[in-house]
């Protein structure tokens, strides 16, 4: 498997079962509707995902393609028509914020993305945020000392989605299932050193979902 990633773990970052990758792994599965979201996390194109061969006519999944100029650009720099500046926090300062802070007044580090794709993506641009990501419980998907964006205002529990959570005074990013008694239940891509947490009942006044994760960066 590309990546290095197990069966497992395709299958919590898309929400299925471990038989959906194997089929599709063996290439005996027909089916296309997870394609697109699996070939983006391997790195590899729809078509060898599901034939294992490549049209002559798609780059190599690995090929960069270098625009005609680089620009160079800071804090100072003005801002293009379709361009929107997110705040970072850490762990720390979104913990202390409680998902709540007034983001537009924040004068710290900001992060540029287009407006148009945020907004294809579903995501609030005033309610988004940049956090770095601390620890090995999500590795592989996000390693330690990555980025991740995150929405605040989409903090209602979609199982299988990836959400910024408050516990007690640690924010942490997790994957989300809601439990029948109304409780969480957290869970890691790292299971073998992070097992699920579940939290129920009066537990529940120390979990705070904070928001969703969109997008997630990382420098290898």
């Amino acid at each position: 498997m590309k990546k290095g990633l197990t069966q497992e773990q395709l299958a919590l970052a898309i929400g299925k079962s471990q038989s959906v990758i194997s089929s599709m792994e063996k290439r005996d599965s027909k089916k296309t509707d997870h394609a697109k979201e699996l070939a983006k996390i391997l790195d590899v194109s729809v078509e060898w995902l599901l034939t294992g061969q490549e049209s002559a006519s798609t780059p190599e999944s690995n090929a960069v393609i270098l625009p005609d100029k680089i620009v160079d650009w800071d804090s100072n720099t003005p801002l293009e028509e379709d361009e929107i500046e997110l705040p970072y926090f850490t762990e720390v300062q979104l913990a202390a914020g409680n998902g709540s802070m007034e983001i537009n007044e924040i004068n710290g580090p900001k992060l540029r993305f287009s407006r148009s794709t945020l907004k294809r993506h579903g995501v609030h641009l005033d309610k988004a945020v940049c956090v770095g990501v601390t620890g090995n419980s999500m590795e592989p998907i996000l390693p330690d000392g990555c980025t991740v964006g995150i929405d605040v205002s989409q903090n209602e529990v979609r199982d299988g989605k990836m959400y910024a959570v408050r516990v007690g005074e640690m924010v942490r990013v997790k994957l989300c299932y809601r439990l029948p008694s109304g409780g969480v239940r957290l869970r890691s891509y790292n299971r073998d050193e992070h097992p699920d947490e579940e939290y129920q009942g009066e537990q529940m006044a120390d979990v705070k979902i904070i928001g969703r994760v969109f997008w997630s960066s990382v420098l290898w």
